[in-house]
């Protein structure tokens, strides 16, 4: 009779608690079963830390008796009911871990244990963007009052870029590309670029040098128009350097053949200033200096003229 009414509870017990296992025919004993929804666990990366859950059963089949259950976490007691089903642990350090379930009746005796080993990871942080590059593409010369287009060149970083484009030390844009201009009282004008990319910012710059055709600036000073004449081949007159300068700076030209030749200097007047050669050349290549600490700070056009050859420069004297 005794063996019937064991086995009625013990059944009676199954249903009402919904158990994932049941009480045996004859059994006398108080039991634990523990479900670890995910035993391997990782800290994303940028967090504090990570959890995870249980969900705990306990069977009794004694009648007449009453247990605690008791959950320790990396030996601190998280949870500490009568009939726990959901359990939640978390860790913020990588490293293994004991999850610990023990049930005991009232008297403190342990009825049963149950240990899982609980894995957890940090995960790696995402590979750094690669190196962000820029530069600039566009002309490197322009002519009076002329003008071009500047293009950024730009790769690495996120993607993702904000441009700031400068002119001479002052901001003129910030898209992808600018269109920059040589004002009539320039020698050289320094275009610059930054560069964002989340994190990383990159920077370039390009020196643009005046340059202007082989021309005549006595002729028409006043109104600021030069007259162009057309250029012989091989014939060639540099780009003072430095520039701008004070008070010399040297000036370099090439002849294609024998002439009579004349480099001359003139203020931004058209008034002459200087003669620096005035006398028949073999072909070749020639250099010349001119000293300008007599002179004022200021623009300042050089001429050369040899045979049909007429060729004509700016250059900035800074005091």
């Amino acid at each position: 009779m005794k063996i019937i009414l064991k086995l009625l509870f013990c059944f009676f017990l199954f249903n009402n608690i919904n158990l994932s296992q049941s009480c045996g025919f004859g059994s006398d004993y108080t039991s634990i079963s523990v479900q670890v929804h995910n035993t391997n666990l990782e800290i994303p990366y940028g967090q504090s830390h990570v959890s995870g859950t249980a969900t705990v059963f306990y069977y009794d089949c004694e009648p007449n008796t009453s247990s605690d259950l008791f959950v320790f976490f990396d030996g601190s007691l998280i949870s500490s009911y009568g009939n726990p089903n959901h359990i939640v642990f978390s860790a913020t350090e990588p490293g293994q871990y004991n999850l610990y379930f023990v049930l005991r009746n009232l008297a403190g005796n342990t009825l049963d244990t149950e240990n899982h080993i609980i894995t957890v990871t940090q995960e790696d942080p995402p590979p750094p963007p690669p190196t962000l590059t820029v530069s600039i593409s566009g002309p490197s010369h322009m002519g009076f009052k002329e003008s071009g287009t500047f293009s950024a060149n730009v790769s690495g970083g996120t993607g993702s870029y904000s441009y700031t484009w400068k002119r001479n030390g002052h901001v003129v844009s910030h898209s992808s590309s600018v269109n920059i201009g040589m004002g009539g009282s320039e020698t050289d004008i320094l275009v610059g670029l930054t560069v964002v990319s989340g994190t990383q910012t990159e920077s370039a710059s390009k020196t643009v040098y005046y340059q202007d055709g082989p021309i005549d600036p006595v002729a028409n000073f006043g109104n600021d128009e030069l007259a162009i004449n057309k250029e012989v081949k091989n014939f060639l007159l540099n780009q003072n350097r430095p520039n701008p300068f004070n008070p010399s700076t040297k000036i370099n030209y090439q002849l294609k053949e024998a002439e009579f030749v004349s480099v001359k200097v003139y203020n931004s007047i058209g008034k002459e200033v200087s003669v620096l050669v005035n006398q028949n050349q073999s072909a070749g290549s020639y250099s010349v200096d001119f000293n300008a600490s007599n002179l004022p700070s200021g623009i300042y056009f050089y001429v050369m003229r040899a045979g049909d050859f007429t060729a004509t420069k700016k250059m900035l004297l800074l005091k």
